[in-house]
């Protein structure tokens, strides 16, 4: 037993794939509170049997019932998974390069997005207005197995419908699918509900989508390393112009302490013109350059480390 498209949608017709096996008998859905079901085939058969209930809920529980001769001879009790916020989507014929889709939402969803896969690659998709009556696939697939995940969600595939076509021959689609991972091995039936069959064990999971690219990184990068070379720049400039500046004062600093101390010698005053005051005179000289400087050097740190603090 299988459900078509791994999953039930609330309100929404639910196919179930049944295989009876020998001997022959006629299998139905008995009355349930949790889905509605519909009528079942009256013939009996060996192969696969396609049964549907609409479930009312998040939870779903049915019973299958067997007769052979019109006589009730098994009962199955089954669970059917059943999955919320995901769009009900049925897709005929499931051979052709452009398959019709049907596809509900619950809730106010203003657009669908169709993507398809094939060979785990993302190939086509298309956006269009949501709307409950039938629609051509917006675009056409080539021969082949493909996946289509129906989504309403522009940034996320994880509440996608997902039902896969096989462009060409069925037992081609058998056989891809067979390669794909799921089970190509169908029970008899009609070509139809093999292909669903098949398909069935495929239709589980979601291929997400890309993780999302943006400039912003790169230009940032970009704009960072333009601010790193104007730092440097101007600290290379700040430490050119703190020589400069040494060599400039310094020399003033030199040239003033020098006039100062020819003044005093022409006073004639042995102290003023000793050793000892000429020292004395340099040395304040210097200690005005040196503070001045520092001054300069502090202004500095101060710009650097405020450049630093605004990245």
């Amino acid at each position: 037993m299988r459900v078509v498209g791994g999953a039930c949608v609330p309100e929404a017709r639910c196919e179930i794939l049944v295989h009876v096996g020998e001997p022959a008998a006629r299998v139905r859905l008995a009355l349930s509170q949790s889905a509605t079901v519909e009528p079942a085939p009256e013939e009996e058969t060996s192969g696969l049997v396609a049964l549907a209930a609409t479930v009312h809920g998040p939870e779903a529980r049915v019973v299958l019932e067997v007769f052979r001769d019109d006589v009730l001879v098994a009962t199955r009790s089954v669970q059917l998974p059943v999955a919320l916020a995901t769009p009900w989507l049925d897709v005929e014929p499931r051979t052709t390069a452009a398959p019709v889709l049907r596809v509900h939402t619950l809730g106010d969803r203003p657009g669908l997005f169709v993507d398809a896969y094939q060979d785990g690659r993302w190939r086509h998709a298309a956006a269009r207005a949501s709307e409950d009556g039938p629609f051509a696939l917006p675009y056409t697939l080539g021969p082949g197995l493909w996946r289509l995940q129906v989504r309403t969600d522009p940034f996320s595939s994880d509440r996608a419908a997902i039902r896969y076509v096989a462009v060409g021959a069925p037992d081609d689609g058998l056989a891809a699918i067979d390669e794909a991972g799921g089970e190509g091995r169908a029970p008899p039936g009609p070509d139809a509900l093999r292909l669903a069959w098949a398909a069935a064990s495929l239709e589980v999971g979601v291929h997400p989508l890309p993780t999302p690219t943006s400039g912003m990184d790169a230009d940032r990068a970009r704009l960072e390393k333009r601010q790193s070379r104007l730092r440097w720049a101007a600290l290379i400039a700040i430490v050119l112009g703190l020589i400069v500046a040494v060599i400039v004062f310094l020399r003033q600093g030199l040239d003033a302490a020098l006039e100062a101390q020819r003044v005093m010698d022409e006073t004639g005053d042995p102290e003023l013109s000793s050793a000892r005051h000429r020292r004395r005179t340099l040395l304040s000289a210097l200690a005005i350059v040196a503070t001045v400087l520092l001054a300069f050097v502090g202004a500095a740190a101060l710009i650097v480390a405020r450049a630093h603090l605004l990245q």
